[in-house]
């Protein structure tokens, strides 16, 4: 089935370069948007549009012929609420505007299962109110929100420290033993994006929570089992006190602050991490869509890990 011009925002991101291959493998038309040319060199078989999330001139542009939108971007990191805010719903408003206007089709929201728990941290809440916003200004235009749950995969920097965990005999894991993790394979993911974006028909307004299979999500000591088959060995498990990773935090956002950079590893994240309940519990997509994840974690893990080694990451 032919399919008309998809915009793109996150195009160079972890998720959304995996998207945009998965796009171009289906001969699908793709623009997408990013802040410089040296980004967009990153991408290939693309149109590119230059822009930001904070201009609503290059939104315009992005969405213009347009039959779907994929919105991708988003803050993971900021200082505060106001910074989180300024990407994840001003510019999420932005966005929508720049479709309604332009008469999109079809808009496509990668949330985040963090999305669930706004009063997590101030991350969750300003996801939650992003999706808010496509609720109240969407108008006409169908939509759906995805939340993926933990995604990892080749080219990875944010879940390189999981992988190695479980590359020893011991894992000592910032987490609760009485944690359930959702968890998906970034191929996996991007695929479930673009039948999202491309299916003739679906139902609309649906929030929709994706895994990879394991109904019930995982245990950290079963992925750690799991991590220890892949590689032939026996792993052991040590939690490690939230209070002792509370401290950690602390000292990483007080370095961080003094060379003038945003920490990724804060006292809020901590919670997010020690939350014991991120099993993705809406999950229609599979039935929906015809989709289904081709890859658990025991697969997953294998694959990441010779990615890893072959570019010497690990």
């Amino acid at each position: 089935m032919t399919h008309g011009l998809v915009a793109l925002t996150g195009a160079t991101g972890f998720v959304g370069r995996y998207v945009v291959e998965e796009l171009v493998r289906q001969e699908i038309p793709v623009r997408v948007l990013v802040r410089s040319q040296t980004q967009a060199d990153l991408l290939k078989g693309v149109e590119v549009c230059t822009g930001s999330l904070e201009d609503s001139e290059s939104l315009a542009r992005l969405v213009d012929g347009a039959e779907t939108l994929i919105h991708c971007a988003g803050a993971i990191k900021a200082k505060n609420l106001k910074q989180f805010n300024e990407i994840n719903v001003a510019g999420m408003k932005r966005l929508i505007k720049a479709c309604v206007d332009a008469s999109i089709s079809r808009f496509i929201h990668i949330s985040t299962m963090a999305a669930r728990e706004p009063k997590i941290s101030d991350y969750a809440a300003s996801k939650r109110q992003g999706e808010h916003a496509l609720h109240r200004h969407a108008g006409n235009m169908e939509w759906i929100i995805l939340r993926p749950p933990v995604v990892y995969g080749p080219r990875d920097k944010a879940t390189l420290p999981l992988i190695k965990m479980f590359l020893g005999k011991i894992a000592f894991i910032p987490g609760n033993s009485k944690s359930r993790i959702s968890l998906i394979f970034v191929q996996d993911l991007a695929r479930a994006i673009v039948v999202a974006a491309t299916v003739k028909k679906f139902k609309s307004k649906i929030t929709h929570e994706l895994h990879d299979g394991s109904d019930d999500g995982y245990s950290w000591k079963q992925l750690a089992t799991l991590a220890g088959e892949s590689t032939g060995r026996k792993i052991w498990s040590y939690f490690l006190p939230k209070a002792l990773c509370e401290l950690v935090a602390i000292g990483i956002s007080i370095s961080s602050r003094l060379v003038g950079r945003t920490p990724m590893i804060t006292r809020q994240k901590i919670d997010e991490i020690y939350h014991t309940d991120w099993v993705a519990k809406h999950f229609m997509f599979e039935e929906y869509f015809k989709w289904s994840a081709q890859t658990g974690f025991k697969d997953g893990f294998s694959k990441t890990v010779e990615w890893y080694r072959k570019e010497k990451w690990i």
